[in-house]
């Protein structure tokens, strides 16, 4: 009967370690597979380029790098602020580019008004903001939509202008979407310029 008991007692005891080690590192696994899964995808993204590299034409592989790998970074990117602001919204969280505080913080002399007048102004200060806060996030979840399915038809109309053909010629010279093909660096540069210019005339 001891035995028994102290079988049974050793048993909880390793399902409750058990199940503590899960509970405490539930975060750490879930990042693990997360991990996982994304070496997976880039190693299959790797394969795919280089099966892409071994059959396709010089010019199939200046059209993905001078169009369709822009349009694709620029896409991911846009993606990724949709995905991050629909989540916040979702989880009623206000995103970081808006004002977390009140918006409309109106000075109140609490010496010249009764507690009742001073109770009432600041709930209206705060609803008004709260108002605000909640229109500026709806326009801003449109904003980010709009700029998303922007990009993604991009990337659409490009890929499906892809040549399927190896020997076709490929317009290279063509416009899409009424802008030139950019440049990665040149981009960086020109933000950083926008950057120094907004510097000196908020100085």
């Amino acid at each position: 009967m001891r035995e028994l008991s102290a079988t049974v007692i050793a048993n909880r005891a390793h399902n409750l370690m058990l199940d503590y080690i899960k509970e405490v590192t539930q975060g750490l696994s879930k990042m693990s597979i997360n991990r996982i899964r994304r070496a997976s995808i880039e190693k299959d993204e790797w394969d795919a380029l280089k099966a892409f590299e071994n059959v396709a034409s010089e010019q199939q592989k200046i059209y993905a790098k001078t169009f369709c790998k822009p349009a694709l970074k620029a896409y991911e990117k846009k993606k990724k602020n949709f995905d991050s602001v629909a989540a916040h919204i979702s989880y009623d969280i206000i995103p970081k580019i808006l004002p977390q505080d009140d918006v409309f913080n109106l000075p109140v002399d609490e010496n010249s008004l009764l507690s009742e007048q001073v109770q009432d102004n600041k709930e209206n200060i705060h609803k008004i903001s709260r108002d605000f806060r909640l229109k500026a996030t709806e326009l801003y979840l449109k904003i980010v939509k709009e700029e998303f399915e922007f990009q993604k038809e991009r990337l659409e109309k490009l890929l499906e202008d892809f040549s399927q053909d190896s020997n076709e010629v490929l317009p290279l010279t063509q416009i899409v979407n009424d802008e030139e093909p950019f440049d990665d660096e040149e981009n960086i540069n020109n933000n950083d310029d926008d950057e120094e210019e907004e510097e000196i005339f908020t100085q």
